[in-house]
């Protein structure tokens, strides 16, 4: 926007070599032309004592509000065979629509899937996590893929030994029993088979 308007007709008022009254912007807010009374000379056929008083000048630039934006975000994945170690995936992928940057939202919480044991880890990622804070688009909406860890279990050949207990008592003319077993892992679960 540029120009000016005054409230007289019998004065008039010029910029100054070099000064200019424009405001210009792109993104959503509001823009000054910083105008100041130096900025102005006045004339006039009647008077000669003129004080020129200035409103300054404003471009305002409001937001779309209508045009769907679209984040695609996608939790990053892993799969790690079990070893008894602690395992980790984190980060997500970003999409972005035209016009819209990855400085245009935040992001809040950990996009991080942590474990040690076979099984499957979330990262726990939803939209919730993410929050629009672009200045020129207000109607934006984020799809999450949560990201995940897979611990598989360990297809490596394990031995497990398996000791029967035993006691020794004396005899006493009554039938004696010793029963159960002990093994020398806690990783591995034995039960003894039906029947």
């Amino acid at each position: 926007v540029e120009g000016f308007t005054t409230d007289r007709t019998d004065i008039t008022v010029t910029l100054k070599e070099g000064k200019v009254a424009k405001a210009t912007g792109t993104n959503a807010g509001t823009y000054y032309m910083n105008l100041t009374a130096d900025d102005f000379e006045a004339t006039s056929s009647r008077y000669s004592n003129i004080k020129v008083e200035v409103v300054d000048g404003q471009l305002t630039i409001d937001p779309d509000t209508t045009t769907e934006k679209v984040v695609t975000i996608v939790g990053k994945t892993d799969t790690a065979m079990y070893d008894g170690n602690e395992h980790t995936v984190e980060g997500y992928a970003v999409t972005l629509p035209e016009d819209y940057a990855e400085s245009d939202f935040t992001f809040t919480g950990e996009a991080k899937a942590t474990g040690t044991e076979a099984g499957t880890y979330t990262m726990g990622l939803t939209a919730a996590n993410f929050k629009n804070v672009s200045k020129n688009y207000t109607n934006v909406r984020f799809e999450v893929t949560d990201g995940s860890l897979e611990i598989t279990k360990n297809d490596v050949e394990q031995t497990i030994k398996v000791t029967g207990n035993s006691s020794k008592v004396t005899y006493n003319g009554s039938e004696q029993t010793v029963e159960g077993f002990t093994t020398d892992r806690t990783d591995i679960t034995v039960t003894l088979k039906e029947g």
